[in-house]
């Protein structure tokens, strides 16, 4: 009798752990079919940080009641037989807004049923650890006019790179975080605050189709807004016949839409909005653990919830050549936007629609049955979205093209803008702590207030605004084009107490992004301070407009195509 074949044995996987997402059911086993390639393995995924609390937020401004959603539609039934994303859109941009070609860096070659994710943000760092960079291609930085959107420590505003941690940061290198894919495919664009985030957009788009990427998602953590004739800034509610355009064109090839909810608190913009009327589109609110974060904007579009962090207890992702910490729908966007890449990486013959229809059909639903404008269909529960995706039969995606219009009803009136959508970032390095936030019209100043429980030396200062100043407890310290020092004070430290700092834009007429840096240090008795900071509300004006342009649009185009 011949001995036993030794069978080496199989370590067993290590499960992954979600919240605030209840364990999925039981599966039921497959049924056999004829064997295939098979395709990577589900890696597995940092946890989503817990929400202890709430943020404290002002109560948001009383709204009229939108008009009624429509409900929503089962895809509709359509041959199985899927068009090459190289298919060329039917509808034309304007032509005084011809798009030139993207610029290419890095260009990776195709990846078998890798997502290629296409993060349009703010900046991003240029030697970060816990990113490959390897699978990085480069677009446009469009503000500073260059093809490189990589930014030093300290340059500018990473946003983008917090972004990016979260999608795809390096698992299992006992380095920062893990991302939700590191094995996706990555293209940077940085663009928020250059008003031409429909541009790169358009640039990833074609990129895509270059590199023959069936599966292209991109993450857009932004919120539209417009600078009125009187100088103040307010909440958006139409697009550009250029944005337009882009979106129509990503609609066409199939591209993914992620987008942010905005952090108004409020009434979403057009952008998190339009998901009703761009089926590719999926709009992303902030979870708390419970329902919907205080300071997530909500209404007709807003399709899931992923949570989002608080400003008590925000998200951890890569900052610069570190970690750093921030709350805001951008957080839960760019979550999302990994989890969908991990879902349709595991059914990749699935459409955009399909893909879409997992997220929100596999949610935890909260509060009223189905769908409602405060929690959309739910929070996102991704082992079930993944399982969900295997067992979905794929589709193929035709869209019927819609009109573009010519102009808009800001035309002459407004300058359109955009801004990240997120809350207030803390970093803390070697005992140093910055504060990063925005200024507009809007919201003039950020008030800081903190509470120190001995005296303290402290330094600090601004990094593209113009001053900052302390107050409390007889103190008055200002900061300029050099920091504050409280040696100036007697005895050179400041006294325990409470403070408040003050970060005003002054006569600028906006601040993209300024960071304030306060450094506390041990006291001559070799004794560290503990300092509690409360950071500032986001104070700004909520604008409402109903959907009546929305629907009156799609009910006109749908016309249209009728004759």
């Amino acid at each position: 009798m011949e001995p036993p074949v030794a069978i080496t044995p199989v370590e067993p996987e290590r499960p992954i752990a979600i919240k605030p997402i209840e364990p999925k059911p039981p599966v039921e086993p497959p049924i056999a079919i004829t064997p295939v390639e098979p395709k990577p393995p589900v890696e597995p995924i940092a946890p989503t940080p817990s929400v202890d609390s709430k943020p404290t937020v002002e109560e948001p401004i009383a709204l009229e009641p939108p008009i009624a959603a429509l409900p929503p539609a089962p895809p509709p039934a359509i041959e199985p037989q899927r068009p090459p994303i190289e298919q060329p859109p039917t509808y034309t941009i304007p032509p005084e807004n011809d798009i030139e070609p993207p610029v290419e860096i890095i260009s990776m070659p195709p990846t078998v049923d890798r997502t290629f994710v296409g993060i349009i943000d703010t900046g991003f760092a240029a030697k970060n650890p816990d990113l490959d960079y390897s699978k990085v291609t480069m677009g446009r930085d469009r503000i500073d006019k260059d093809s490189n959107p990589l930014l030093n420590v300290g340059e500018g505003n990473e946003h983008g790179t917090f972004s990016w941690g979260l999608v795809s940061a390096i698992s299992g290198n006992d380095k920062g975080i893990d991302g939700y894919n590191d094995g996706a495919n990555i293209y940077l664009s940085r663009a928020i605050g250059s008003g031409e985030w429909d541009l790169a957009l358009t640039d990833f788009v074609a990129e895509a189709k270059a590199q023959k990427k069936q599966n292209a998602i991109a993450l857009l953590p932004l919120d539209l807004t417009q600078k009125n004739a009187d100088g103040s800034i307010t909440t958006r509610y139409e697009f550009t016949p250029r944005e337009r355009a882009a979106l129509e064109n990503a609609r066409q090839n199939g591209v993914l839409l992620v987008v942010a909810a905005g952090n108004d608190g409020g009434v979403m913009s057009v952008l998190g909005q339009s998901s009703q009327e761009f089926e590719n589109i999926i709009t992303v609110g902030s979870s708390d653990g419970f329902g919907r974060s205080d300071y997530s904007s909500y209404g007709y579009g807003l399709d899931i919830l992923v949570p989002g962090g608080a400003i008590d207890n925000p998200t951890l992702s890569t900052v610069g050549d570190d970690l750093g910490t921030m709350a805001g729908t951008s957080v839960s966007a760019a979550i999302a936007a990994g989890m969908a890449s991990k879902v349709w990486e595991s059914n990749p013959d699935l459409s955009v629609t399909q893909v879409i229809d997992v997220l929100t059909g596999s949610a935890i639903d909260l509060n009223a049955p189905g769908w409602d404008e405060e929690t959309g269909f739910g929070v996102v529960n991704f082992n079930k979205a993944v399982e969900m995706a295997k067992e979905t039969t794929p589709q193929a995606y035709i869209p019927t093209p819609f009109l573009n219009p010519t102009t808009w009803d800001g035309e002459g009136q407004v300058t359109p803008m955009e801004r990240a959508a997120q809350n207030w970032s803390i970093t803390n390095t070697s005992g140093r702590t910055f504060y990063h936030g925005w200024l507009d019209d809007s919201n003039p100043s950020d008030v800081y207030t903190f509470t120190v429980n001995q005296p303290t030396p402290l330094q600090f200062g601004t990094v593209n605004v113009g001053s900052a100043t302390l107050t409390g407890n007889g103190v008055y310290l200002q900061s300029g084009s050099q920091p504050a020092n409280a040696n100036t004070l007697p005895g050179g430290q400041l006294p325990a107490g409470t403070y408040t700092v003050t970060v005003d834009k002054g006569n600028l007429s906006k601040v993209d992004s300024y960071t304030l840096k306060m450094n506390f240090y041990p006291n001559a008795n070799g004794s560290e301070p503990y300092v509690d900071v409360d950071l500032p509300k986001n104070r700004l004006q909520l604008q409402l407009r109903l959907q009546l342009q929305l629907r009156l649009r799609h009910q006109i185009q749908f016309r249209l195509w009728e004759k």
